[in-house]
């Protein structure tokens, strides 16, 4: 065999060997167990300035799979995707921090509850306040047609507020978007008033670049205590990698009461 002969079929063998190596690498090493899906709400879960999925919501469900022993990939992506890839039940595919609701029990799974959020509060302008100050219960807010709500399409804020918007809003506008999206919208004054959960706020606001000293915050009656977040997964997440979810939620978050 001439000596280029030989260069060329050690060449070619060491690149076989590299793919070889390679294709096991993915396989054993790298593959992950679940597709998991974050929208961008921070603080709960959010992509950071390096590009990484960050956030305490998104950092606490990492601890919980990783003592479940699930390998995982995080993806962003906006909410209605995440819930149609759910619905559609084509792959495995998990979610973070989403609200329990009848709709999504017909055709999701869920882990058991991973936080509980406090109650939210209605945001408006610091100078609009006055305007909401007389009312006590959002079922009042929503049937005043002078105020618009902003909200996200394929967003729940938990069956009992949901219900109240759809029974009572007369003036409402949704967006395809994010929560700083939203947060912009009303501090351009393109909305009258949002939702959001205490501990949302401050990071929302920053993102969009809103002094939270130009918000003010209503409580309301009839809105009631924080909702439970949950890690919701399709169909085709196995039974035996929930049972591992819950054991690893009760060993790290303890015991979250569903009533």
């Amino acid at each position: 065999m001439q000596p280029f002969q030989k260069m060329r079929s050690f060449v070619e063998l060491t690149i076989t060997s590299i793919c070889i190596l390679i294709f096991f690498w993915v396989q054993t090493g790298f593959c992950s167990d679940l597709e998991v899906a974050y929208i961008e709400f921070p603080p709960y879960y959010y992509t950071d300035t390096t590009g990484k999925p960050d956030g305490f919501l998104l950092q606490l469900s990492d601890n919980i799979f990783r003592r479940a022993g699930v390998k995982t990939e995080y993806k962003s992506l906006p909410a209605k995707r995440i819930l149609k890839s759910i619905q559609n039940n084509q792959k495995p595919i998990a979610s973070l921090g989403w609200f329990r609701t009848k709709k999504r029990e017909a055709y999701a799974k869920y882990t058991r509850p991973i936080y509980v959020n406090k109650p939210l509060v209605m945001v408006c302008l610091k100078e609009s306040e006055q305007l909401f100050e007389k009312y006590e219960t959002l079922r009042d807010v929503l049937n005043d047609k002078q105020f618009i709500l902003g909200h996200i399409q394929g967003y729940s804020y938990g069956d009992v507020v949901d219900a109240l918007i759809n029974e009572h809003a007369v003036n409402t506008l949704e967006i395809v978007g994010t929560q700083t999206l939203l947060m912009g919208m009303l501090g351009a004054r393109r909305l009258s008033y949002i939702l959001f959960a205490p501990e949302e706020i401050k990071a929302v606001a920053e993102s969009a670049g809103i002094n939270t000293n130009d918000l003010s915050f209503l409580q309301l009656n009839d809105i009631p205590y924080g909702a439970r977040r949950y890690i919701i997964c399709s169909r085709a997440v196995s039974d035996d990698i929930i049972e591992k979810l819950n054991q690893a939620i009760l060993e790290i978050v303890g015991e979250i009461s569903e009533e």
